[in-house]
């Protein structure tokens, strides 16, 4: 079945949307934002094929988008996205290794990073975390795609999110296209 969601594409989506629903109050409030994030991240599954569905902590992934092969075939179905969001800023890796072993188009992580100076560049971490789990897990997955954003901290609110995907080679790539999501500017 063909792939129908890019990490371009959905970050372009995800951040539009980021930056209509987003709001300061709900950036702050854990529970609360993340409530927000995974209806923004089903309304950004939908948006790609009036066939995809939506299901929440479906094989313990926070949210997967799927659709059916056929429309009368309930046990026959494609996993297009399995989206992992984590608030605590430095535990998204251990969602990074479990999506490691699911079988999705598309596997998406949303963390938080202190983007501050005195913090380590995201793309070090990110490459860190790569690196320990290694090709043999991260491209476990045959034509499977990666699309990992990272937010700002509340001390660093006036950042924006930053978006990256990887390559065969497991090279970090900026993910552009999409807008730029700054808490900050959110009322």
């Amino acid at each position: 079945m063909k792939r129908l969601v890019e990490p371009e594409s959905f970050w372009k989506e995800y951040s539009a949307k980021l930056n209509q629903k987003g709001t300061q109050e709900a950036y702050k409030d854990n529970t609360e934002w993340t409530e927000k994030v995974l209806c923004i991240a089903e309304k950004t599954c939908k948006k790609f094929n009036f066939k995809i569905e939506t299901s929440r902590e479906y094989y313990r992934v926070d949210l997967i988008g799927w659709r059916r092969e056929k429309t009368n075939e309930k046990r026959n179905w494609w996993l297009d996205v399995a989206y992992e969001h984590e608030n605590k800023y430095n535990t998204w890796d251990d969602e990074l290794c479990k999506l490691c072993y699911v079988a999705a188009d598309l596997r998406v992580i949303s963390g938080y990073h202190d983007f501050n100076d005195s913090e380590e560049p995201i793309e070090k971490k990110l490459k860190g975390c790569l690196g320990r789990l290694g090709k043999e897990k991260i491209l476990r997955v045959p034509n499977s795609k990666w699309l990992f954003v990272f937010g700002p901290r509340l001390t660093c609110t006036d950042q924006s999110f930053k978006a990256f995907t990887i390559n065969e080679k497991m090279t970090i790539i900026p993910v552009s296209g999409g807008e730029e999501v700054v808490p900050q500017r959110w009322k």
